[in-house]
């Protein structure tokens, strides 16, 4: 219920003049407009998220994760997922991660790198991890994990060169 109170003069005398409106069904629009605001809100990040990390068959059962912008722990979280699924139902067995287009990326974003590429790992695919550059570097050596079973290469071309070889063989 929403009261508006205001106060007037007519020939020279003062009255006080009170509306009142019921408001509950403007309330009720305002909170459906909000939920489904949300939504679309949720839905466009969704569709930011898939557009800037695609997953894209280089060859057979070779896939190329470009990474883009900065990296959190919520996205690493998401395309981890989404590697997975896709390593697991395209029988994939080279999973290369190019993070030449990494601008920013915390401690926890990175360990959840390392964590992906223990889980490829597990689905019998390899993770090789393109285009370090210093910072991506610096916080992936911070974590103070082993890195034996990860391979890397400088540039996207050459890690695809050298799995397009190795396939050769």
């Amino acid at each position: 219920m929403e009261i508006v109170t205001s106060y007037l003069e007519f020939e020279g005398k003062g009255y006080i003049c009170s509306v009142f409106r019921d408001i509950q069904a403007r309330k009720q629009a305002e909170a459906i407009q909000q939920a489904l605001q949300a939504q679309v809100i949720a839905a466009q990040q969704n569709l930011i998220n898939e557009l800037s990390s695609p997953l894209i068959p280089v060859a057979t059962s070779v896939l190329v994760l470009p990474l883009i912008g900065s990296l959190d722990q919520a996205r690493v979280e998401s395309v981890s997922e989404m590697v997975l699924n896709r390593v697991a139902t395209s029988q994939a067995h080279t999973v290369i991660i190019d993070v030449t287009g990494v601008q920013a990326i915390n401690a926890q974003a990175a360990s959840g790198l390392m964590q992906l590429t223990s889980a490829v790992r597990l689905l019998g695919a390899r993770t090789l991890l393109t285009g370090v550059q210093p910072h991506i570097a610096q916080a992936l050596v911070s974590l103070a994990m082993s890195f034996e079973e990860l391979t890397t290469y400088p540039t996207l071309q050459t890690g695809i060169a050298a799995v397009l070889r190795q396939n050769v063989r």
